[in-house]
């Protein structure tokens, strides 16, 4: 039988995390190049959707779209939430 464990949650958490670091980073890319842009509206739904980290690392790496107020007070808050779901999942599921 299989029994999860939580450290696939944080597996799932980190890979979610890691797309959308990649995503931001294309944006920044293709920011620069003129290209077609991710909307802004998918980065802040990766962002909610537990990938607020990726997302945030990403802004302030390569200083992208650190002065938009959505991203600027959206995507801490979005951290905020994540962390906050991944607290209580452990707490009521694996404690």
């Amino acid at each position: 039988m299989f029994i999860l464990d939580f450290s696939w949650i944080l597996a799932l958490f980190a890979l979610i995390n890691i797309i959308s670091f990649g995503l931001t980073i294309a944006d920044k890319k293709k920011s620069i190049n003129q290209d077609k842009r991710i909307r802004e509206s998918y980065l802040l739904f990766w962002a909610i959707a537990f990938g607020a980290a990726g997302v945030m690392i990403a802004m302030f790496l390569v200083r992208h779209k650190t002065l938009k107020w959505p991203f600027f007070f959206g995507v801490p808050l979005a951290l905020i939430q994540n962390l906050l779901v991944l607290w209580l999942l452990y707490i009521n599921f694996f404690v």
